[in-house]
Order: structure tokens, then C-alpha cells, then sequence
């Protein structure tokens, strides 16, 4: 007998080759025979396709299994090994105030996509909102971050107080609208007291840090120069007329409300006057009136005399005198009946 031994050929496969992807990503396997048809297929993952697709979370080796039409069978592998995903961050502020620029930067890439639709890694940012952004490392891995960022409202510092105030007063300006305040001209409190004429800006901060400035003009005006003329020294019975100047209204202590003020003090008296501008402030002034009393004035002497005599008269009481003869001595000598 004989025996004839056929020696069939077993598969020669080709199978993808080793690779590696991104985290959960896809990679698909394909195995073929490069001189026949291969009729089944298992795979170590128990798919039965001459291709298949595979997600493995980690590094995996896919082991198949070949028969050709001869019945021979042969074996391959394929490893598919996990990227490391990128890891992205973004620094910037997470709160800002209103007409600030927030700069948002991503890092832990190459490239980036953001929310926006910007393509570079840094975003300049005003609006109150949630950024994200998605990054492409080496590999071409992605992955994305995300940001939010608030938007805080500016403060609305208002001030309130006297703003016109007269020389020697004081006015006092208060803020509100705010957390806490810094005057231009140091003070911190909410209230300040001021008698200087200028302007005053004070920057109210919010409790989120943000700002505001608000300002005020505070006028300072003169006070009027009240002056005082007239009759200071009178006798008894006459009437002193005093004329006050250096504003617009008058008012005398003694009633009077112009500016004269005639008087009939029977004693020595003080008048003030109170003087008021055009700006409304005010001054006084004080003024002595004297009243000095009569004199007590007698005459002595012959008042009977011999025809072709003279009599002397002799005035006495005052400091000076004057005659109804016109003769301005304290004595008179006279020779003709008369009433002197």
C-alpha cells in the first residue's frame, strides 16, 4: 500500500499593528490571510469578525485566532495601549468688578478650542459667565476645563450735605453706597466735618473689593466787613443818627432794620448792628453811644446898676461859653438894661 500525505498551508496572517489612543477612543483590528481566505475568526475578547473595534480603559494585547479554507489554523496579536489623557487647568480670578478684564489661561495642552471660539491658550474676559475649554495635547488627546467667573456690580457712592457754607462755619458731607470710604483728604468715616472751601472726592468701596469715586464742591464764602458811622458822642436830649455799611440788610439791636438807625438814648448805651451780604452770612458790630449830661450853667453878678455904671457878669458851669451878646467869655461886662 501507499499513502499519499498532503501537507495543506496554514494561514499567513496580517493583523494591524500594535498601536495606541486616546482614552476612550476607538481602535479597530484587522486581521487577513496574505494567501487565502480565511472562513473563521475568534478574537481573545470573544468577537468572531475579521475586524472588529476595541475601547480598552487600559493597555490590552487582542489575540486572534484564524482558520483558512484548508482547515489550518494560526494565531496573531495586536497591542493597543492608553494615552495618558492631558490634564487641563485654567488660572485666573474667579470674581472680578464690573468694567474689569478678567485673563483666563489654559494650560496642559497644545491646542485649544475655547467656548468663545478663541484659539489661543489665554482669553481676555469681562462678561459674568461659565468658559470652557477643550485642549489637544501631542498625541492629539483632549480634554476640557472649565471656569466660571462673576462679574461684580460697581458701588454708587451719592453724597449729601450743606455744600455752601459761610467763613467760620462748618458743613458736614456724608457718603453713602458702599462698604468703606477713603476721602481725598484722609478720613475714612462715612461723615466728615469741613470748613475748608475745595473739592472733596471720596472712594467708596464695595464688600466684593470694588470701587467707586464720587465727588463734591463745597464753597466757603466770605463773611460781610460790618462798619459803623456816626454820632458816638451826644448830649442829653439829641438824637444820634448811626449809619451801618458792608452788606445788603441790617438789623440794630435797637429794633431799627435799615442801615440808619437813629437814636434817643438818655444814657450812655451799646448798639450792635447785625450786617448780612448777598451770600447770606452774617457779621456784627458793637458801638458805644455816649450821652453826655447838660450842664448846670449860673450866672453871677450886679444885675442893677447906676445909669453911666457896668456891671460884670460871670458865667460858670461849663468849659466854655457864649453870650447872646456874642461874646464867647466866661465874663461880660455890660452897661445897658437888657436880659443877658
Amino acid at each position: 500500500d501507499t499513502v499519499t500525505l498532503i501537507v495543506k498551508s496554514i494561514p499567513e496572517l496580517e493583523i494591524t499593528p500594535s498601536q495606541s489612543i486616546c482614552p476612550g477612543k476607538t481602535a479597530h483590528l484587522v486581521v487577513s490571510d496574505t494567501l487565502d481566505v480565511l472562513t473563521t475568526f475568534i478574537w481573545s475578547n470573544s468577537q468572531v469578525d475579521s475586524s472588529i473595534e476595541v475601547s480598552p480603559s487600559v493597555e490590552t494585547n487582542y489575540i486572534v485566532t484564524a482558520t483558512n479554507s484548508n482547515q489550518c489554523t494560526a494565531t496573531a496579536s495586536s497591542t493597543v495601549s492608553i494615552y495618558a489623557a492631558p490634564v487641563i487647568s485654567i488660572s485666573g480670578l474667579s470674581s472680578i468688578c464690573q468694567s474689569e478684564t478678567d485673563t483666563l489661561i489654559a494650560s496642559g495642552g497644545v491646542s485649544y478650542l475655547w467656548s468663545t471660539g478663541a484659539t489661543t491658550n489665554s482669553i481676555p474676559v469681562t462678561i459674568q459667565n461659565s468658559y470652557s475649554v477643550t485642549a489637544h495635547d501631542i498625541n492629539g488627546c483632549s480634554a476640557t476645563a472649565s471656569k466660571s467667573v462673576i462679574v461684580n456690580p460697581l458701588p454708587t457712592p451719592v453724597i449729601s450735605g450743606i455744600t455752601t457754607i459761610c467763613q467760620g462755619n462748618s458743613t458736614t458731607l456724608t457718603v453713602n453706597g458702599g462698604a468703606s470710604y477713603l476721602w481725598s483728604n484722609g478720613q475714612t468715616n462715612a461723615s466728615i466735618s469741613l470748613n475748608t472751601q475745595g473739592n472733596y472726592t471720596v472712594t467708596a468701596t464695595s464688600n466684593h473689593g470694588c470701587t467707586a469715586t464720587a465727588s463734591q464742591n463745597v464753597t466757603v464764602n466770605p463773611l460781610p466787613v460790618a462798619s459803623i458811622t456816626g454820632d458816638t458822642v451826644i448830649c442829653l436830649g439829641e438824637t444820634a443818627v448811626l449809619t451801618a455799611s458792608g452788606g445788603i440788610n441790617y438789623s440794630w439791636s435797637s429794633g431799627d432794620l435799615g442801615a440808619i438807625a437813629t437814636l434817643s438814648p438818655t444814657q450812655s448805651t451799646a448798639y450792635t448792628v447785625v450786617v448780612t451780604n448777598s451770600e447770606g452770612c452774617t457779621a456784627s458790630r458793637l458801638v458805644h453811644v455816649v450821652v453826655n449830661s447838660l450842664p448846670s450853667v449860673s450866672i453871677f453878678g450886679e444885675n442893677s446898676i447906676c445909669q453911666g455904671q457896668s456891671a460884670i457878669l460871670t458865667a460858670r458851669g461849663g468849659t466854655s461859653y457864649h453870650w447872646s451878646t456874642g461874646s464867647l467869655d466866661s465874663t461880660l461886662t455890660v452897661d445897658v438894661p437888657n436880659t443877658y
